[in-house]
């Protein structure tokens, strides 16, 4: 049935809806979010499932999303805030012990590879090296998704976001296209138009 209205649909994703807790979870806060009634807090319209599909319907607040805002270097670190906070902010926002346990396994397990020789500490090197593995890899998959014709570049019509803004200074040969090579040198040297969209200390 069709009401005429721009909604969002929050989805849970099949790994997380195979877990019976997390599909609790997941229908709690809808019916939380449901009793509010506010400015400030989103309106709940429904929760459903259709088959394995478990959904939350929620009104549309036009805006810009995390991801754009992250695109444009405004989600950062403040001044008094350290990497290692953000661990206890995850120890003391959850409300799901086994999600947060799962959360910090991760962390744990990247600590632990980042220490290449096993002596229980991160040196500079080692955390540089951990770094430029993650941005290639990050390079590597975001080129892989915006070369759909899968010619080994990113023409102006394939690229989004930060590349498709900046495209004229990332196309350092000036060829019309990016290539993995000038994306790569774009991530480790950050050219100027990039540098722009990083906050600056006036704004923190």
């Amino acid at each position: 049935m069709s009401i005429n209205r721009l909604v969002a649909i929050k989805a849970l994703k099949p790994a997380l809806a195979a877990k019976t807790e997390f599909v609790q979870r997941f229908v709690r806060e809808a019916r939380l979010a449901a009793k509010f009634s506010s400015n400030n807090v989103v309106q709940a319209i429904d929760v459903g499932s259709a088959g394995p599909l478990h959904y939350f319907v929620m009104e549309l607040v036009e805006g810009v999303t995390i991801k754009e805002e992250l695109e444009k270097g405004m989600a950062h670190l403040g001044p008094s805030r350290r990497p290692s906070d953000f661990v206890f902010v995850l120890i003391e926002m959850s409300d799901c012990d086994e999600c947060c346990a799962e959360e910090l396994q991760v962390v744990y397990d990247a600590l632990r590879k980042m220490d290449r020789n096993n002596d229980g500490k991160i040196t500079g090197e080692e955390l540089k090296g951990a770094r430029e593995e993650l941005v290639q890899k990050r390079i590597t998959g975001l080129f892989d998704e915006l070369d759909t014709n899968k010619d080994g570049k990113i023409s102006r019509e394939e690229a989004r976001g930060m590349i498709r803004r900046h495209f004229d200074d990332l196309d350092t040969n000036k060829d019309g296209f990016v290539s993995r090579d000038e994306l790569m040198k774009a991530a480790g040297e950050k050219p100027a138009a990039l540098k722009k969209a990083a906050p600056s200390p006036s704004d923190r």
